[in-house]
């Protein structure tokens, strides 16, 4: 883009004559770089589902994470939630099944560990289907 004359005082154009010169930047629009594309299409709105939508998905995904992302549409992040709650599951238990034979403390840090870990993936299951319902 060629631009000139950009930044100067509003004055700077008035020579000794007293009469004003030009002092408008000047843009080359010939050049690919400085064309300008306008779109007709008009951007899509997203409306807000209705409340009773974003209850019904919050519930889902409170039954089991991933549910609520179903229901909206979003097979992939669903599955994520789903098969990584069960992923999640199935090693804390083991985890504790496994250590409570070797020492029972550590495999009640473990379980309570494990509760805890379920409960955040099932919170952000619940978070993230109402805001996207």
């Amino acid at each position: 883009m060629d631009i000139q004359n950009v930044g100067q005082p509003l004055n700077a154009g008035v020579v000794e004559t007293g009469k004003p010169v030009n002092c408008q930047p000047k843009v080359d629009l010939t050049q690919k770089e400085d064309s300008v594309e306008l779109s007709t299409k008009q951007a899509a709105v997203k409306k807000d589902a209705p409340t009773s939508k974003k209850i019904g998905v919050g519930i889902a995904s409170a039954l089991y994470p991933g549910f609520g992302q179903l229901i909206n549409g979003q097979v992939g992040k669903g599955a994520k939630f789903f098969f990584g709650q069960i992923g999640l599951d199935a090693l804390s238990y083991a985890g504790t099944i496994a250590l409570y034979a070797v020492n029972p403390g550590l495999a009640l840090a473990v379980g309570v560990a494990g509760g805890l870990a379920h409960l955040g993936v099932g919170i952000a299951s619940i978070v993230d289907a109402v805001k996207n319902a």
